[in-house]
């Protein structure tokens, strides 16, 4: 009777001690899963796009901006620039939502690219649009505007693709107030769309020099 009496109890202390190291082990899987967690969430990034229409000291402009409000760097893998959702490929398609045929005088045109790494907090000017101030342009910015308020806004936007340090990724939303919706990769894109933007102006430039030394 006592030998199995000192064999239950050796049983049970063997079946206690691996319940309390599968237990340990559990709870240090745990605690590791948490502090994965949380490392991962103090590195992430949230990329914010806006668009905006206003006019300072000495031009009206039209401004396309990201800014990098999370508090980890973005990795811009992938994006596109579409109005009305279908992509702009050229500077003459966007000029058609830009009503640039009623403006007047030399535009300025400034751009960035939508590739590399955007920092925590960091700010870009994807593309900015100006013209000087007249009373002809006064007119047409003023068309410009209304164009893109009301239910039937012109809609510009700028579809961006991003990741984190360790391969967290998001896809930014078509409503700009809708927070980025996690994606699980994001393919890496072969040409930037502001960068193929800019080439056709550089072409189509180009062209018309051509033609007008041709024509001479």
């Amino acid at each position: 009777m006592a030998n199995k009496t000192f064999f239950n109890l050796e049983t049970i202390a063997a079946l206690t001690a691996i319940v309390v190291s599968i237990a340990a082990l559990f709870i240090a899987w745990d605690q590791s899963q948490v502090m994965r967690a949380q490392q991962h969430a103090s590195v992430w990034p949230m990329v914010d796009t806006r668009v905006s229409i206003a006019k300072d000291d000495k031009a009206y402009f039209l401004s396309i901006d990201i800014k990098n409000v999370g508090v980890g760097p973005a990795l811009l893998n992938q994006a596109t620039f579409t109005a009305q959702d279908k992509p702009l490929l050229t500077f003459e398609q966007l000029d058609e939502f830009l009503l640039e045929s009623q403006f007047e005088g030399n535009r300025q045109i400034h751009s960035s690219s939508l590739s590399g790494v955007l920092g925590a907090g960091e700010a870009r000017v994807v593309l900015k649009v100006s013209w000087p101030i007249t009373d002809k342009n006064t007119e047409a910015f003023r068309q410009l505007a209304s164009n893109f308020m009301g239910d039937s806004a012109v809609d510009l936007d700028i579809n961006l693709c991003y990741c984190s340090v360790f391969d967290k990724c998001w896809r930014t939303q078509d409503e700009r107030s809708s927070p980025s919706a996690f994606v699980g990769y994001c393919p890496v894109q072969e040409t930037d769309p502001i960068e193929t933007l800019m080439g056709s102006l550089s072409s189509s430039q180009s062209e018309l020099e051509e033609g007008i030394n041709q024509g001479d």
